[in-house]
């Protein structure tokens, strides 16, 4: 069965937070992206996930000592946000 890295069962439509570390921050007049490397290794190996050209605006800061606690909600238009 499918599960996340917490033991919980994982179905089509559930939401999911998976994190990430910045490693690089490109900034730009119109655009600022994001390098990210995953924190969690893929098993058996333990491989991390690394992704590059992510715009910043589909990020949500989680540093220790932020929000204990994310909120989403959907909108009229089926898109989620966070608050």
């Amino acid at each position: 069965m499918p599960h996340d890295a917490r033991g919980k069962l994982l179905k089509a439509g559930d939401t999911v937070m998976v994190p990430f570390v910045v490693e690089n921050v490109s900034e730009g007049k119109i655009y600022c992206n994001v390098a990210l490397r995953s924190l969690f290794g893929m098993p058996p190996e333990g491989h991390k996930l690394s992704l590059s050209a992510i715009n910043t605006q589909q990020t949500i800061r989680a540093n220790f000592g932020d929000s204990p606690e994310l909120r989403w909600e959907a909108g009229g238009d089926g898109t989620l946000s966070a608050s």
